[in-house]
């Protein structure tokens, strides 16, 4: 999958005779950016490849960053458009490889993340169980793998699908 900033459709706006708001009056009066980068408008820039990414995320503190959240249990950190080639984190050995909705789900950073250095991952474990672990960087661009810890686990053995979802902080909460 490829990760790449998007161009935007544009409404015109206009009611358009008989508009009821069904899906075919709305279709008939949308209309859509033309795909160069004139007039200030958004352009498609490939900025880096990684195998199945679901999620991107930047860490408070580390404006500079992305951390790319792979479904096969990595995470890579995406610096000055180029993804590090270390992951930053490596936990594809936990993680339920295959079905259609398994795997490294995402990752969470509380505010605090530059002085705690702790951060939040959900993925489903190899027996498909939903999991949610507390890890902590050693460095801005290297997790501590063996700081695991264990916060919540939901059953989930046996249905591939349903999972999904992202995971974030609101104040202190997550």
């Amino acid at each position: 999958m490829s990760l790449s900033t998007s161009a935007c459709a544009s409404d015109s706006g206009g009611s358009g005779s008989g508009a009821t708001g069904s899906e075919s009056s709305v279709t008939r009066n949308a209309t859509v950016a033309p795909a160069s980068a004139s007039a200030g408008r958004p352009r498609l820039v490939r900025v880096a490849s990684v195998g199945e990414a679901v999620e991107i995320k930047s860490a408070p503190g580390y404006r500079r960053l992305m951390f790319v959240v792979d479904r096969d249990g990595k995470v890579f950190v995406l610096r000055n458009g180029r993804i590090l080639r270390r992951p930053f984190l490596d936990i594809s050995n936990r993680v339920q490889d295959g079905g259609s909705e398994q795997g490294k789900l995402s990752i969470a950073f509380p505010a605090d993340y530059k002085n705690s250095k702790r951060f939040y991952v959900y993925y489903n474990r190899n027996n498909g169980d939903v999991t949610i672990d507390e890890f902590h960087r050693a460095t801005a661009v290297r997790a501590k793998r063996s700081s695991r810890r264990h916060v919540i686990s939901i059953p989930h053995r046996f249905a591939e699908n349903h999972n999904g979802g992202t995971m974030n902080f609101y104040g202190d909460d997550l």
